[in-house]
């Protein structure tokens, strides 16, 4: 794979975070990618490519952790939507009667 290639697929940045991401050592991420921890070290500072088989495997790594942070994003977006629809229905509630009792008068 040429450097262009692999700088458009995976940067040395996006393997140190997809690392980061995982809570592991160098040397227990060497163990599950099937490589020496100076490989990872290596790739983490751009001195080394993965190889295809571990560059598919960081990809699918990548691909798991944004639809966990989006999966993340949607329950904060619902959680927040929820707020404001119990409180815009309260008020719609205790507003209206409110209002109703006023009107009756």
């Amino acid at each position: 794979m040429s450097s262009y290639q692999y700088l458009m697929d995976m940067t040395p940045i996006d393997i140190l975070n997809i690392r980061r991401r995982t809570g592991l050592s160098q040397e227990q991420f060497s163990r599950l990618m099937g490589v020496q921890q100076a490989t990872v070290s290596y790739w983490e500072n751009g001195q080394h490519y993965p190889r295809e088989v571990q560059l598919e495997m960081l990809k699918q790594l990548r691909v798991q952790f944004a639809d966990e942070a989006q999966m993340q994003v949607n329950q904060e977006r619902v959680q927040a939507a929820l707020k404001v629809g119990l409180i815009a229905v309260l008020g719609f509630l205790f507003g209206g009667w409110g209002r109703a009792e006023e009107d009756d008068e």
